[in-house]
């Protein structure tokens, strides 16, 4: 799979410079909720408890990459890469960094 292979590559340059403690693999909010900044408290909840850590995570340039860009994470790497769907959809994947 694309993603994959994505992950494998850029992972393999990241951890040339950095040693991770854990990864964020899955942050969501509904948009439609009435509560705002959900996704930055989440953030700022878990940079108390877990100070100190490095952690990374993958994204993609057809989901909200700019969130974690203005709360302070480093793009560390990125790669084209081609879903094969229906018509194909080309994206670019990201992976960003942060020590909380």
């Amino acid at each position: 799979m694309p993603y994959n292979e994505a992950n494998k590559a850029i992972y393999a340059k990241y951890t040339k410079q950095y040693t991770p403690d854990g990864e964020i693999r899955f942050l969501a909010a509904n948009p439609d909720s009435k509560v705002n900044s959900v996704g930055t408290f989440l953030l700022n909840e878990l940079a108390k408890r877990e100070q100190g850590k490095e952690i990374y995570l993958y994204t993609d340039t057809n989901c909200i990459y700019q969130f974690y860009e203005h709360r302070g994470f480093e793009r560390v790497g990125d790669q084209d890469i081609m879903l094969e769907l229906q018509n194909g959809i080309d994206l670019k994947w990201l992976m960003y960094r942060k020590t909380l």
